[in-house]
């Protein structure tokens, strides 16, 4: 039963360390961070100004992120800072998952071409 139990840790330790080598499982712990440090810090620095609680602060950037449109003007010089990189930040997530899309939609076409993909009927 020993056996069993350690082959499981092993084969479990190997899934774990794959998943923490993946760029995709690095990249969904990361955002929600960087989303959460931007929400703190634009509430922080724009407490009383333009922002009157953290719920704004959430609300602002998620519509933000998600749309594009910033609803409140930052007052101080650190925000507009934080609303620049989130814009950009937006613009690359964007550009990066449109690519990877169209990748795979190119690749799949090149494939159906090449006779390497079956077409179901």
């Amino acid at each position: 039963m020993a056996h069993k139990k350690g082959t499981r840790r092993k084969k479990l330790k190997k899934v774990i360390s794959s998943l923490l080598h993946s760029n995709y499982v690095r990249f969904g712990i990361i955002l929600p961070l960087f989303y959460l440090f931007i929400v703190y810090t634009t509430y922080y620095y724009e407490q009383n100004k333009s922002i009157a609680t953290v719920g704004d602060s959430y609300w602002y950037y998620l519509f933000a992120f998600i749309t594009g449109v910033f609803k409140f003007d930052a007052k101080t010089v650190p925000g507009r800072a934080i609303t620049l990189t989130t814009s950009i930040v937006r613009i690359c997530l964007y550009g990066t998952i449109l690519a990877k899309i169209s990748s795979f939609l190119i690749s799949s076409q090149n494939q159906k071409d090449k006779g390497l993909l079956k077409l179901k009927n």
